[in-house]
């Protein structure tokens, strides 16, 4: 499960939660335009770039779903963008200040952003346009260094300008059992203990990774400390094995090819219930939505 996704199905929960929801495709790929079915926008007609150097109204900009979000459709023209943001004195706060804050002085609630992969101008101002994160991180090697390269790189720099900080940081695509060694075992215990990337998690953070996990997220450092002692025997200790994360399941791709959240695709499924944990911590680390818009319309 991508940060695509993750982005698709945090704001539906948001929406579930009675909220007027936005999500900004700035990804270069059009990712998440292409699953929602609007192809046709990525080449044609007005876009992101009119609303920030142009007189278009950016709430003009969006479509709505069948399932009652709103969708600011990527650009073949992002790259163009790009560089246009760079040639101005503070290009990287430009959609902050020209889509973010005029749709969340109007009619919606929340902006979710689904940011272009790798470092660069629209990566960063999506950062600052919305100053809060969420993290989706893959049992995979490298995982929680790139998360320390992302927060050394980029949140750390930008929070000297701007109120940035991380929302969560969410395992996904969790299969293995954490009682034999792999990469969810490596994942969780990082995440966890913060052993090996302890000192640099406090650094850079101020609070160990373990505080930005939800409660799904999260594993006793004592579980861990069974694992690795040859001596004791994990399944008779515990006897019901810890299942964080966000699990992997076929329901969560299917719904994702289909251009669906997964509520919409199987509102059964057992992890609905980590997204809206998601959309919740999005709601406490927020300002509440009907404040947000007049403090934007008094500034």
């Amino acid at each position: 499960m991508t940060k695509t996704s993750t982005s698709l199905n945090v704001a539906h929960q948001l929406s579930e939660r009675g909220h007027e929801v936005a999500m900004v495709d700035l990804d270069k790929d059009g990712h998440l335009t292409s699953l929602l079915g609007y192809e046709r926008q990525l080449a044609d007609g007005e876009d992101i770039g009119d609303a920030i150097f142009g007189a278009t109204d950016p709430s003009d900009l969006l479509v709505e779903t069948d399932f009652g979000l709103h969708l600011l459709p990527a650009t073949e023209d992002l790259e163009t963008v790009e560089g246009k943001m760079k040639d101005q004195s503070f290009g990287v706060k430009l959609i902050r200040s020209e889509v973010v804050e005029p749709l969340v002085a109007g009619d919606i609630d929340y902006v979710l952003i689904d940011p272009p992969g790798g470092r660069g101008m629209l990566h960063d101002a999506a950062l600052v346009a919305v100053q809060r994160v969420i993290v989706p991180l893959i049992p995979s090697a490298g995982s929680v260094s790139g998360l320390e390269n992302l927060l050394r790189r980029s949140l750390v720099p930008l929070r000297r300008e701007v109120p940035l900080d991380i929302v969560a940081i969410t395992p996904n695509m969790m299969r293995e059992s954490l009682a034999q060694e792999s990469g969810e075992q490596m994942l969780a215990r990082e995440l966890n203990t913060n052993e090996e990337f302890g000192e640099t998690a406090m650094d850079l953070t101020y609070e160990g990774f373990d505080h930005y996990l939800p409660e799904y997220a999260r594993v006793e450092p004592e579980f861990f400390e069974a694992v690795a002692d040859d001596s004791r025997s994990v399944t008779s200790e515990y006897p019901d094995i810890p299942k964080p994360g966000i699990r992997y399941r076929k329901a969560i791709n299917d719904a994702t090819r289909h251009g669906l959240p997964l509520a919409e695709w199987d509102a059964a499924n057992d992890q609905v219930a980590a997204f809206d944990a998601l959309a919740e911590r999005v709601e406490l680390a927020s300002p509440d939505p009907r404040r947000k818009r007049g403090e934007v319309a008094d500034a």
